[in-house]
């Protein structure tokens, strides 16, 4: 078989980035406290760089997840600790849990890596490089290629 495989990923529809882009930056600015949570999509997606330039642009505390451990340095001063769901330690489940908006980079949501997951607003990077960002749009899911969450970090002021 001598058929070349193209995996290359579809350019995003640029006026649907644009109004993402402006529901996810207004989700975050009118947030009082925001947190991100890095999961195991962030580092097998190879995002870890650009999740990293977030927490630092944003000046906003991370938290991985047991799958995602590793993403953030332990050494980080943006680091909070290991987000288990109902099983974290009481401080890493109460600063998570009392965030008005959750950023998830990478989310591999399973009862092992989260143990009953919280309800709040999550803005969700994932599997095979896509943006799912179902919570902005109850109605619909909105589908973006990986690159959005690299053009979001120069937007951030």
């Amino acid at each position: 078989m001598n058929k070349t495989i193209d995996f290359s990923l579809p350019e995003n529809d640029a006026e649907t980035e644009a109004d993402v882009l402006e529901n996810v930056l207004d989700m975050i600015y009118k947030s009082t406290n925001p947190v991100l949570i890095a999961d195991a999509c962030c580092i097998r997606h190879h995002v870890v760089d650009e999740t990293l330039q977030l927490i630092h642009k944003l000046q906003i505390t991370g938290f991985v997840t047991p799958m995602g451990k590793g993403a953030i340095d332990e050494s980080n001063p943006h680091y909070g600790g290991v987000y288990v769901g109902a099983i974290s330690l009481p401080e890493v489940k109460q600063a998570v849990e009392s965030s008005d908006c959750v950023l998830s980079v990478g989310a591999l949501l399973s009862d092992f890596n989260t143990v009953r997951v919280f309800q709040l607003l999550f803005v969700d990077v994932r599997d095979l490089s896509v943006i799912t960002l179902a919570r902005i749009r109850p109605s619909n899911s909105i589908l973006l290629g990986l690159r959005f969450v690299m053009r979001l970090i120069p937007e951030l002021e």
